[in-house]
C-alpha cells in the first residue's frame, strides 16, 4: 500500500484540487434553476457529493478503495434517476445527460495509474464505462460523455503508468551498469595493488636484504665494539622492516594477518628508546586507566607516534619529544608534541614524499577517529588524535563486541 502522500508537493497538489472540485459542486448546485434550499433531497445530494470528492484525498494510497466507492456513488446516482426522481440528481429535461460525480474522472484515472494489480483498475473502470454510457437507452451523448470522462482518464494514466515503468528500468539498468563499473574498478584496483605488492617484494626487499646483509657481515668481521653495536642496530632494524614490509605485501594481496603480535600500546617505550638511542630524548606519559583497546587501534596509536618520531628526527634536530596518551572512557586521546629543533634539519629533513601526515590523518578516520597536526606557538610541531578505544563489532580478541 502507497502511502498518501509521497512528498509535500502532492500533498498540496491534492488538496488545492479537492478545494476546487468542493467549489465548483457547490457553484453547480447554487445556480441550478430548479435548486430548493430548503428541500432536504437538496441538502442530502450536496453533501453526497461532497463526501465523494474528499474520498478522493486516498487516492494515491487506496486507489481501489477509491475507486469502488466512487463506483458505487455513481451507481447510487444511475438507481436514483430511476427509482427516485431529483433525490441525488435532477435530470428533468435532460434524460440524454451523462449522471456522475465530478470525483468519477480522477477516480478513473487514480485506479489505473496507482492500482498495485492493473486488472482491478481496468474492471471498476469498465464497471464506470458501462455504468455511464446506459447502453439500454442508446443515446450518443451518453456514450461521448463516459469516453470522455472514465475512458480518457483511464488512456491518459495507463501511458504515464507505461512511462514510470520505463523510467524505473532504465534507472534500475544505470544503477545496475554503475555497480558493474564499481566491480570492474575493484577488480582493476585489486590487480594494481597485487603488481605493486609483487613490486615491494621482488625489488625493496630485495636491496633491504642485502643491507641486512651487508650489516651483518659488519658486525661479524669488525673489532671496533661501537661498529659492532651500529652494524647490530642496523641488522634488527632491517629485519624489523622486512617484517613490515611483508605485512604490507599481504595487505595488498588480500591475504588474512600472520599470527605474529603486532606492535600497539606496550611498544610505545620501545619507540621512545630507539629515539633516544640516537640523540632525540622521548618522554612517554600516560593518563588514565588503560582500556582493553583493539589490536587495530593499539597499532594505530603505534603508528602515529612511530610516524611523528621519524618527522622530528627528520626536521628538527635535537629535538625533545613527549608522547601523551591520555585514556578517557572509550576514547583515546594521543598527542606527539616535540621543542623547535636546536640544529638545523640533517640530511633526512630532504627525503620522504610529504605525505605522511595525510596517511596517518587517513588512518585514523579509518578507525574512526580523527587527527590533526600543525607547528604550535613559540617553535615545535604537534600531532594530535582522538581514536575509540575499540571498533564497533570487534573485542581486543577479535570477537564480536
Amino acid at each position: 500500500m502507497r502511502p498518501t502522500w509521497v512528498s509535500r508537493k502532492d500533498r498540496i497538489f491534492d488538496l488545492v484540487s479537492l478545494g476546487l472540485l468542493t467549489l465548483a459542486a457547490v457553484a453547480f448546485t447554487a445556480l441550478s434553476p430548479d435548486v430548493d434550499w430548503l428541500s432536504a433531497a437538496t441538502w442530502t445530494a450536496a453533501l453526497f457529493h461532497l463526501a465523494v470528492i474528499w474520498t478522493l484525498l486516498w487516492r494515491r494510497g487506496r486507489p481501489v478503495t477509491v475507486a469502488v466507492i466512487v463506483s458505487a456513488a455513481t451507481a447510487a446516482i444511475t438507481v436514483s434517476v430511476y427509482l427516485a426522481p431529483g433525490w441525488l440528481l435532477d435530470v428533468s429535461g435532460r434524460p440524454d445527460d451523462v449522471w456522475i460525480s465530478l470525483a468519477t474522472p480522477i477516480a478513473a484515472y487514480s485506479v489505473v495509474l496507482y492500482a498495485a494489480k492493473p486488472w482491478q483498475a481496468w474492471t471498476i473502470d469498465l464497471f464506470l464505462l458501462v455504468l455511464l454510457t446506459r447502453p439500454w437507452e442508446g443515446h450518443a451523448a451518453t456514450i461521448m460523455g463516459a469516453l470522455l470522462f472514465v475512458a480518457l482518464p483511464a488512456s491518459i494514466a495507463a501511458r504515464r503508468r507505461a512511462q514510470r515503468r520505463l523510467i524505473a528500468s532504465l534507472a534500475e539498468r544505470a544503477e545496475a551498469a554503475e555497480r558493474e563499473r564499481h566491480l570492474l574498478a575493484e577488480a582493476a584496483l585489486a590487480e594494481e595493488r597485487t603488481r605493486l605488492a609483487g613490486e615491494v617484494h621482488d625489488v625493496v626487499s630485495h636491496r633491504v636484504v642485502l643491507m641486512v646483509l651487508h650489516a651483518e657481515a659488519l658486525r661479524r668481521s669488525t673489532t671496533d665494539e661501537r661498529t659492532r653495536e651500529a652494524a647490530a642496530a642496523l641488522t634488527t632494524a632491517g629485519r624489523e622492516a622486512l617484517g613490515e614490509m611483508r605485512e604490507l605485501v599481504g595487505l595488498l594481496r588480500g591475504e588474512p594477518a600472520s599470527g605474529d603480535e603486532p606492535p600497539g600500546l606496550d611498544e610505545l617505550s620501545l619507540l621512545a628508546g630507539e629515539s633516544a638511542g640516537i640523540g632525540f630524548p622521548v618522554e612517554v606519559v600516560e593518563e588514565g586507566e588503560r582500556p582493553e583497546a583493539s589490536p587495530v587501534i593499539g597499532r594505530t596509536v603505534y603508528r602515529i607516534v612511530r610516524e611523528a618520531l621519524t618527522n622530528v628526527r627528520k626536521h628538527a634536530d635535537g629535538a625533545e619529544t613527549t608522547v601523551r596518551v591520555v585514556y578517557e572512557g572509550e576514547r583515546v586521546l594521543l598527542s606527539v608534541r616535540n621543542t623547535a629543533g636546536s640544529r638545523a634539519a640533517g640530511v633526512l629533513g630532504a627525503s620522504g614524499s610529504g605525505s605522511g601526515l595525510l596517511g596517518l590523518r587517513q588512518r585514523a578516520e579509518l578507525v574512526g577517529g580523527t587527527l590533526r597536526a600543525g607547528p604550535v606557538k613559540g617553535g615545535g610541531f604537534l600531532v594530535q588524535a582522538d581514536l575509540p578505544a575499540y571498533l564497533p563489532g570487534q573485542s581486543v580478541n577479535g570477537s564480536s563486541r
